[in-house]
Parts: C-alpha cells; sequence; structure tokens
C-alpha cells in the first residue's frame, strides 16, 4: 500500500495505492456524503458522460491507518498533471469544466465542497473531476463558499496571461494556495479595471479583504450564504462562465513555435527520420513520451498505437498549438503538458510530497528525444553525460537524435556561446556515454549526414 501524501488536506477521506489500483478511505461524514451523492441521478448522469472519474465501492482491502467507515476505488487517470504544467487553454476549459459542473450540481440540490484545479484532470485534453468525496447535499440556505478559492486559482492566473501577457505556470508553480487578491491587485493598474474580471474579482475583492479578515470568519460566512440565495449564486457563476470563455491568452509566441518551419529537414531527411520512429512504435507501447514534442508530429504518431502519450514542452504557445491540433484531429490519447526539461516541475508541497516529480508521476515504455539534445546540453548548459544518464534512469527504451558539430544548427547554438565551444559535445562521446545506460539496437545517419538516430534499450542494472 502506497498512501498519497498529497490527500490529508480532506480529514474525511484518504487516497492510497493498493497492487497498482488506486483506493479512497472514507470517514463516517465523508461515507455518508458519498452514499448520497451515489444515490442520486446527478451522480448517474455524471459518470455515464464521463464529467467524474469511475468510481465503484470496494471491499477487503487493506486500508491506510484510521477510523474508516468504507473504500472507493477510482479508475485511473494515464498521468497526473497539475496546473502549471497546463497550457493557457487547458486552465480555461479546467475552470469552464468546473463552473458548468458546479452549476448543474447545484440545480440539483448538491454542492462542491472545494473550487481547486487539482481535483481536476486531463484524459488527452478532455477533463475529467477526480473528487467525488467533495459532492455533498446542499442545505435550503448554501451558497457557494468556493469563490474565493476559484478566483485564486482559476481565474487569477488566467487573468494575469490574458491582461498582462504573462504565462502563468512559474507563478502558480510557486504558490499551491493560489494568488491573493491583493498580490493581483497590485499587478493591476487603474487602466485596467475596464478589463473583464479586473474590477470586480480582483479590485473589489483586494478592497474587501482587510475588513473581511476583521470580522468572525464563521458568522460572516453564514450570513454571506443567507444573503445569496441560489439564483444569485447560478447568476454569478454565469456571469464567471461568460468572463472566462471570452479570455484569450496575452503572451507572446514562444522561440519554439514556428520551429519545424524555421528549421526544416529535406525531404528525404524527414522520410528518414519518420521510418526509423515508426520501427520504434511497432510493437504496441503503454505509455510513450515525447520530449521536445514541439507541433506534435510524432507524438500524434505514437498516439496511434500507444495507450497514452505524454507531449512535453517548455514553449507554452507550442503545447497550446499542439492542444487546439489535438481537438481537431480528435485525438483523444495525447496529453500536451508544459515541462522545461532543465527546470522540470520539482517535488513540493508539505515536506517535499504534496506534489510529485513527473518521474514519480508517470512511467514510460518508450521516450522519444528528437532534435533536443543539442538545445540542452549547449543552450542549457546540461553536461552530456548527465543528460545521458538522466534518460537512463527512465529505465525505458529509447529513440533520441544527435546532431553533430557539423549541423549548421548546432554551429548556430555554438556561436551563441563565445568561448565555450562545449568540447564534450560530439558524437563519438555521445555514444560512449549512450553506451553506459543503453544497449544501442539500431543506429542510422540521416542522408544530410549531420544528424544520427538511436533506438536504444536500457542496460539491465
Amino acid at each position: 500500500m502506497i498512501i498519497d501524501p498529497g490527500s490529508f488536506r480532506d480529514p474525511r477521506g484518504r487516497v492510497f495505492t493498493h497492487e497498482g489500483r488506486v483506493f479512497r478511505a472514507l470517514s463516517s461524514e465523508g461515507w455518508a456524503a458519498w452514499r448520497q451523492f451515489q444515490g442520486s441521478a446527478l451522480f448517474d448522469r455524471l459518470s455515464q458522460s464521463g464529467r467524474v472519474i469511475e468510481t465503484r465501492e470496494a471491499a477487503g482491502i487493506p486500508l491506510p491507518p484510521g477510523e474508516w467507515a468504507g473504500v472507493l476505488e477510482h479508475a485511473p487517470v494515464p498521468c497526473l498533471s497539475y496546473p502549471y504544467e497546463w497550457p493557457f487553454g487547458a486552465l480555461r476549459d479546467a475552470a469552464l469544466f468546473f463552473l458548468e459542473l458546479l452549476s448543474e450540481t447545484l440545480r440539483e440540490g448538491f454542492g462542491l465542497r472545494d473550487a481547486t484545479p487539482y481535483n481536476i484532470q486531463f484524459r488527452g485534453i478532455r477533463p475529467v473531476h477526480i473528487d467525488l468525496p467533495s459532492f455533498e447535499r446542499r442545505g435550503p440556505d448554501g451558497g457557494w463558499n468556493g469563490y474565493g478559492d476559484f478566483c485564486r486559482s482559476f481565474l487569477y492566473p488566467l487573468l494575469l496571461e490574458a491582461h498582462k501577457g504573462i504565462p502563468f505556470q512559474r507563478w502558480v508553480r510557486g504558490t499551491l494556495e493560489g494568488f491573493s487578491p491583493l498580490e493581483m491587485a497590485r499587478l493591476f493598474g487603474w487602466r485596467d479595471w475596464a478589463k473583464a474580471g479586473v474590477f470586480k474579482d480582483v479590485v473589489l475583492q483586494a478592497a474587501l479583504g482587510p475588513w473581511g479578515e476583521r470580522l468572525d470568519p464563521r458568522a460572516f460566512q453564514n450570513d454571506l450564504r443567507r444573503a445569496l440565495p441560489l439564483a444569485s449564486v447560478l447568476k454569478n457563476i454565469d456571469r464567471l462562465q461568460k468572463i472566462v470563455a471570452g479570455l484569450r491568452s496575452g503572451a507572446p509566441a514562444g522561440p519554439w513555435r514556428n520551429y519545424r518551419r524555421t528549421h526544416p529537414y529535406s525531404e528525404a531527411d524527414r522520410r528518414e527520420r519518420t521510418r526509423f520512429v515508426d520501427n520504434a512504435l511497432s510493437p504496441r507501447r503503454r505509455c510513450v513520451w515525447d520530449l521536445g514534442s514541439n507541433d506534435g508530429e510524432f507524438a500524434i504518431r505514437a498516439a496511434r498505437s500507444a495507450g497514452n502519450v505524454l507531449a512535453l514542452d517548455a514553449d507554452s504557445t507550442a503545447v497550446e498549438d499542439l492542444r487546439r491540433r489535438l481537438a481537431r484531429e480528435g485525438v483523444g490519447n495525447v496529453l500536451p503538458l508544459v515541462v522545461d526539461l532543465a527546470d522540470p516541475s520539482p517535488a513540493q508541497g508539505w515536506r517535499g510530497r504534496e506534489r510529485r516529480r513527473l518521474e514519480d508521476r508517470s512511467s514510460p515504455d518508450l521516450v522519444l528525444c528528437l532534435a533536443l539534445t543539442h538545445h540542452l546540453v549547449i543552450s542549457r548548459n546540461i553536461p552530456l553525460r548527465e543528460w545521458v544518464e538522466w534518460l537512463g534512469s527512465l529505465r525505458a527504451p529509447l529513440v533520441v537524435e544527435f546532431a553533430t558539430r557539423e549541423d549548421a544548427r548546432v554551429r548556430e547554438l555554438l556561436a551563441q556561446k563565445p568561448g565555450d565551444d562545449r568540447p564534450d559535445y560530439d558524437l563519438p562521446n555521445f555514444r560512449n556515454c549512450l553506451g553506459e545506460y543503453f544497449e544501442v539496437r539500431a543506429e542510422q545517419t540521416l542522408g544530410s549526414g549531420t544528424r544520427a538516430l538511436f533506438f536504444a534499450e536500457p542496460r539491465a542494472r
């Protein structure tokens, strides 16, 4: 049994895995709320539409320490992801998904205890709510207590990128609790007040903050709930939906968005490269990682035979473009994430365990690493041996491309490093490093003569 270290925040339940399956132990209060929800037409409708994770009651399972009234089993998601790894469109879709779910839930006499994006995961580009115990029967005077949480974790990051052109990922990664209204208000001057979501949801909330903190929080909350009947709450949700739906990223295009067009391969090289990758994809793969996925050409090829694909790229605009392409082409098993491999998502939160590193959330059985090594080793100063060592740590077969020092792009990158010609960066040294961690099964030099492809399997250790 492995207890999820991030599930402690809900005292009514604890998530854990056992023999590769996902369970949630519930307290008597949590179990009563679940039974009410599970017996409703709302649960049937949300389950059938795939908007909540597939869940059933389980028995005979070893339980974590504590007093538990029952246990649920949830269907696993292919890979847990966090909001600071999502492109703008994914966070916006998650926000709209949450608001639509909340509106329907309230109309059916239920409510949601939490308004956090961490309760939403993506299967491909489709969102699903995974925290079923947060659904609970709503009292006659119940309002929506999650408005502030929604603003901090959903709305404010979207406003930051939409109105200020600042990609939100690094900001969100720096605070798991979200932005405070006062912090956001300091980012927006009075000229911004007319922009969608700024005055009412940022400026007024910041102004009310000190006053609200001087009141008894519980009394203030109860007064607020009585003052906001269901019709008013639904009207506010509808208002937020319109704001969120109208937001567009204002971030400038990233450097890799048009990389394939500005640094094209010859037609012959492109065909050879595609054939080499397809050969590695020919056995069905459970999970493929495409590192530096860019426009997703090979992620989409991998999706044809793989169970699921993680498409990872540091450029949020390139990831956003890929996400739109997946929607257009109806590809449902590729999860595109904003991940800078030179500065990846760390383990963080309480005791550094609440949010996990990517390597602890997903285990690939094939890694694609095309047109990436020279950028990380030369531009980002990652030692070649350490880069190959990290690839080896994934313990998965690897397709990797190496651009030699004669390659035009490599010469261009080296020219940007005067006085540092990276002597460790050459093909013989790469072969030696690769051989320490992998058995090379196939090697091919493309017709242009400056790029080599390798298919390698990890050495037994």
